[in-house]
């Protein structure tokens, strides 16, 4: 008997490890316990986020060796329950039963989808396959042998009063849906861009201002306000110094003039471009 049993609009497919044959075509796979470990955990943290950081310790010296993945669900204040399943093993038993992961939407966990229907003061149990039956201990689901039951239910008489919760796993991500995880990105990436936003309105605030205050300083010390203006000052202003220059040099050289060489003396002309000495 072939347990992947489908609701009507074809989205359940539940997954043990006694599946034969995967679907084909998209579903959402509700795994059976014989995929996944879980364990109740009391923590001094009040997000899932915070909780998730445990997940490692949570299971120290329960798990197999394997790639574990883990997944956090808040249950009460300070209690929440951890999953760790290897993916890899579950990729690689969907191939072996010729399923392509890209038929799965997304991953659900039997301990959550069939809590209601698997009430334990009602004692009720669902056969998953010819050998093993699914209960509740302990607030925890459970396989055991169908030998120890009498009366059970078929998986496939029950899948289609399953109504799907929030705990799921992409499985192409990793990142489940039900965490404050992407909350958290959010308000932190809004806290950034609104910062972002601020400097830049107070760095345009600044240059205004200081824009401001050199137009007054202009105005105030009559100063050119183009570039063209303070270039043909500059060029005014070098040949100024230029002609300064060449005058002082030539007033300099009057007191080289030897007597013996022009006689008396009657008139010396400075110019900025010569000397001139007259003894007539």
């Amino acid at each position: 008997m072939i347990f992947g049993s489908n609701t009507n609009s074809q989205d359940h497919f539940f997954l043990d490890k006694s599946t034969k044959e995967f679907a084909t075509h998209h579903v959402n796979v509700i795994l059976s316990p014989s995929f996944y470990w879980t364990k109740l955990q009391e923590l001094p943290v009040l997000t899932v986020y915070g909780a998730r950081e445990y997940s490692t310790s949570v299971f120290e010296g329960l798990l197999p060796e394997g790639n574990w993945t883990y997944f956090v669900q808040k249950e009460d204040k300070n209690l929440y329950r951890f999953f760790a399943f290897d993916q890899d093993e579950l990729l690689d038993f969907i191939e072996s039963i010729g399923g392509d992961k890209q038929y799965v939407r997304s991953l659900y966990f039997a301990q959550n989808e069939f809590s209601d229907i698997l009430d334990e003061e009602q004692t009720k149990f669902v056969s998953i396959n010819d050998d093993k039956c699914m209960t509740k201990v302990q607030d925890t689901l459970v396989l055991i042998p169908k030998t120890m039951v009498s009366n059970s239910e078929y998986i496939y008489d029950v899948i289609n009063d399953v109504s799907l919760s929030s705990n799921n796993i992409k499985i192409d991500t990793n990142i489940s849906i039900n965490t404050d995880i992407f909350m958290v990105f959010v308000v932190v990436g809004l806290i950034f861009s609104l910062g972002f936003i601020i400097n830049i309105i107070t760095y345009n605030i600044e240059i205004a201002k200081l824009e401001n205050k050199t137009i007054e300083k202009i105005k105030t010390l009559k100063l050119p306000e183009t570039s063209f203006e303070l270039d043909a000052i500059a060029t005014q202003s070098s040949a100024k110094i230029k002609d300064q220059i060449n005058i002082r040099k030539n007033i300099k050289q009057i007191s080289t003039i030897k007597t013996t060489q022009y006689g008396k003396i009657k008139k010396i002309k400075i110019t900025k471009d010569k000397l001139s000495v007259y003894d007539k």
